[in-house]
């Protein structure tokens, strides 16, 4: 008995307001400092793919801001990589500081809401969010399905920060400035309002703010801003093409087990989230024992709706390719770090602090060993290019029946990807492969030396003479049709 004594005496030992704060501050600096590390080294995994490489290619022939999208959250990160381009940096220079730049904007984030905010529980919140449930998107890191995050975490980090931050603002100024960053959200990802929901759900229950005005009015005019946002963007035809899965409600609830998206998302579960997850199931657990049974219902009920969406809007997926559902399923590390951040935390418990710490690492060692399928990805595009490209033949045509999914995913960019990947040393090296679709006839063009493809959207957009050619150089000359050996 006395054992058991002893060691409900250590659990329950705290540490003090002020060291916590310490502790929180600099844990989430070195996580940053981690990241950032991983951006310049995995540079090329990052930017030299799918959504990235097109990104990285538009904004090195415009040198001008890209979005696809009409996002504009984008810009935020392309500001340093376009000073870069304009001051005539060299490509891997440009890939680099562009790769970094989304980390430091997450960190300009993170050190505004603990810094000036004073807040370094919803600090941790972001540094969780960013960790516990994305994987293969930290290679795709133009995604502003996990950009938008930073504005949510910017968003929560006023909303609950020290009632003594600042003084006592008058209500009008509280409110005008928490309006202003949730006006924010509009440059982001409609799928952020799903997230949005759930925290303030969460602060509904959590802070008992059923009778704060000020919080119902900020609750309603965020819900406003972002239903404008989903008007918005269902304008757009990929948006469209996103929203109408949500039609398919009844089908996928009849073929639940036999859909491979299920399949997925418990291998998922089985092999990335079990720690993290568990970890979140466990906070539920300590939120009930410490008699906040509502709360801990409303987080449980989240999840399992915050994961069918996630399944619904992913039943077409039949194939292990993870770049798009890896985004939205970082979104579940959004809800898992809610009670961590702001039910466990609070109660300054040690083992808290060293348990946050294991969940970052673990975090970022899960999300650096997913750099392999991008590193053998590049390796087996430049061997392509190494086998076939020889003297002027330097613009290669392969049919798509020679793609392998398996080892690149998807091929509607590979035509950038390609040029971006043999121009690193120089423009001297430009190659690019385009794969033909079957619907697609080229061979009236294929002779005209100026004839450039690039993406399967759009393959005639981009004209060959457009090419920077400080960066790239493909002399002029026919299409060479190749044979890939699958």
């Amino acid at each position: 008995m006395k054992a058991l004594e002893n060691i409900r005496i250590l659990f329950s030992w705290q540490v003090s307001s002020t060291h916590q704060h310490r502790l929180l501050l600099w844990g989430g600096h070195i996580f940053f400092l981690l990241l950032f590390l991983l951006s310049l080294v995995y540079y090329q995994e990052r930017l030299l793919s799918l959504d990235a490489a097109n990104y990285a290619f538009h904004l090195v022939l415009g040198q001008d801001f890209y979005t696809g999208q009409g996002r504009v959250i984008t810009y935020l990160t392309q500001i340093l990589p376009l000073l870069s381009v304009k001051s005539g940096w060299s490509l891997k220079a440009v890939l680099m500081i562009y790769s970094a730049s989304f980390i430091l904007y997450y960190y300009l984030v993170y050190v505004l809401i603990t810094h000036l905010f004073r807040n370094p529980q919803a600090g941790i919140f972001l540094a969780l969010s960013l960790c516990l449930s994305m994987r293969y998107k930290f290679y795709g890191p133009v995604g502003e399905v996990v950009l938008s995050i930073g504005l949510l975490a910017l968003l929560i980090g006023w909303i609950t920060r020290p009632s003594d931050r600042f003084g006592k603002l008058p209500v009008w100024a509280d409110l005008g400035i928490g309006m202003a960053l949730a006006s924010l959200l509009f440059t982001g990802h409609p799928f952020i309002a799903v997230s949005t929901a759930i925290f303030f759900g969460f602060e509904l229950i959590h802070r008992d703010r059923w009778k704060e005005w000020p919080f119902w009015v900020l609750s309603i005019y965020t819900g406003l801003i972002l239903f404008l946002k989903m008007k918005f963007d269902a304008s757009n035809e990929y948006t469209q093409m996103r929203l109408n899965r949500l039609s398919d409600v009844q089908e996928v609830i009849t073929n639940l087990p036999d859909l491979y998206i299920t399949d997925r998302l418990l291998w998922f579960f089985e092999t990335e989230y079990a720690f993290p997850f568990t970890i979140f199931l466990l906070s539920l657990v300590w939120i009930w024992i410490r008699g906040k049974k509502w709360l801990s219902l409303y987080l449980f009920a989240a999840f399992w709706g915050l994961t069918g969406l996630i399944l619904l809007m992913h039943n077409y997926l039949s194939g292990p390719i993870y770049i798009m559902l890896d985004g939205y399923l970082s979104h579940l590390g959004v809800l898992w770090a809610l009670p961590i951040a702001f039910c466990c935390l609070p109660e300054r418990r040690w083992w808290m602090l060293v348990l946050v710490g294991v969940l970052l690492l673990f975090g970022l060692d899960r999300i650096r060993n997913k750099h392999r399928f991008f590193r053998e990805r590049i390796e087996y595009l430049q061997a392509i290019m190494d086998k076939n490209a020889a003297g002027d033949q330097r613009k290669l045509l392969a049919h798509m029946d020679q793609f392998d999914w398996n080892k690149l995913w998807m091929p509607w960019a590979v035509g950038f990807e390609t040029l971006l990947i043999s121009s690193l040393d120089g423009p001297e090296g430009s190659t690019t492969i385009y794969f033909q679709q079957p619907h697609e006839n080229w061979d009236e063009q294929l002779d005209d030396p100026n004839f450039f493809l690039s993406l399967h959207y759009a393959p005639i957009f981009v004209k060959q003479e457009w090419l920077n050619s400080r960066y790239f150089h493909l002399p002029p000359g026919p299409y060479k049709k190749i044979n890939i050996e699958r």
